[in-house]
């Protein structure tokens, strides 16, 4: 979901995955890059942060497809440079939200 605008405007996106748990990096890459790239196109301004919510664990894979899929973005200049972007996954065996990695959109973590 990207949220904008204080929270008044809402995308959502969805998928199914074959997989149980972790997802592919191209599959994440794919899914991350598509779903922002038409989302900020109804954006007004572009989004200072960029935040997955994971429903489980959020694997290595999966962070680095996503840091693809921005790098992408950030070399069609669809992203400012500044964005900063982060995944949180939903520990269920922990039942607690906890922060898994982040950062600004060109380094790494």
């Amino acid at each position: 979901m990207l949220t904008s605008e204080g929270g008044r405007r809402c995308f959502v996106r969805t998928r199914r995955s074959k997989q149980k748990e972790r997802l592919l990096r191209g599959q994440v890459k794919s899914i991350v890059y598509e779903g922002l790239k038409e989302d900020l196109a109804e954006c007004p301004r572009p989004p200072q942060s960029i935040i997955i919510h994971r429903d489980g664990r959020a694997f290595e894979c999966e962070w680095r497809g996503f840091q693809d899929a921005v790098g992408q973005l950030l070399r069609e200049r669809l992203l400012p440079s500044a964005v900063v972007i982060g995944v949180v996954g939903d520990s269920q065996a922990q039942h607690r939200r906890t922060a898994t990695c982040g950062g600004r959109a060109k380094g790494t973590v």
